[in-house]
């Protein structure tokens, strides 16, 4: 699972949080590129990580740590 929030971070900067429900965290990022672009992210139930909140959720893939299995 670390490698997927590596990759996640690797692609993505998450700047927003737009909402959470039961199963679904929905951010919007930005990409990691040379011409980066503006998307939407959705962390859906089956991440551990959804258990925090979108601060939470923030902070963990910044320190790239979500304290999730390997």
């Amino acid at each position: 699972m670390r490698i997927k929030i590596r990759l996640l971070q690797e692609v993505y900067s998450l700047q927003q949080s737009l909402g959470q429900n039961a199963g679904r965290q929905t951010w919007l990022a930005q990409e990691r590129s040379q011409t980066p672009h503006p998307v939407i992210v959705k962390l859906l139930a089956f991440s551990a990580l959804l258990s925090l909140s979108p601060e939470q959720t923030l902070k963990a893939l910044h320190r790239g740590s979500c304290g999730i299995g390997t």
